[in-house]
């Protein structure tokens, strides 16, 4: 009679032989385990760098030209991705532009801003800005009187700021004849 509590066929799984076979099958398992598990971290390390240059490229075709502002705001729709089409457009003095920005991503602060002034000797709108703002999912646009377009984040804060002063100007007032 067996004194022992253990199932007999435990007895012979225990053995020194079977021992060392299970050992080296549980090495073999591990090796390939440790391997799958270093090839997933590869690929999401790869994934995870590369996300920022895949994403800095725009979700619209953006024209560098265009002959009308309707056909800029044609171009851009009122959404773009997950999020809404933001405009803000200027006339001073002579210079007009038209501001376009959005953040096409969900639960990515980044968006794309597009700035264009209308050249009256050619008569069509020209891109002077094309930016991915990275940290920003919205902006707010601002003219200065000194001839600056300025772009600000939520808080306020500047996080964008071009002179237009270069830009060219349409006649806006009439000369004095003596």
């Amino acid at each position: 009679m067996r004194t022992n509590c253990r199932p007999i066929f435990l007895d012979k799984a225990l053995s020194k032989r079977n021992f060392k076979d299970m050992k080296s099958n549980m090495k073999k398992i591990g090796a390939f385990n440790r391997t799958l598990i270093c090839c997933f971290a590869f690929i999401l390390a790869v994934a995870i760098l590369l996300f920022p240059i895949f994403a800095a490229e725009s979700w619209v075709k953006v024209p560098k030209e265009a002959k009308s502002r309707e056909e800029l705001i044609k171009t851009f729709g009122t959404s773009v991705g997950y999020g809404p089409v933001q405009r803000a457009e200027f006339a001073q003095f002579g210079r007009q532009i038209f501001a376009v920005w959005y953040d096409p991503y969900s639960g990515v602060a980044a968006c794309y801003l597009h700035v264009y002034y209308y050249d009256p000797a050619k008569a069509e709108w020209i891109r002077f800005i094309d930016r991915y703002v990275h940290g920003q999912s919205d902006l707010s646009a601002e003219l200065s009187v000194g001839s600056e377009l300025i772009f600000r984040d939520v808080n306020g804060k500047v996080v964008i700021k071009e002179s237009i002063a270069k830009l060219p100007v349409e006649k806006w007032y009439k000369e004095k004849k003596d």
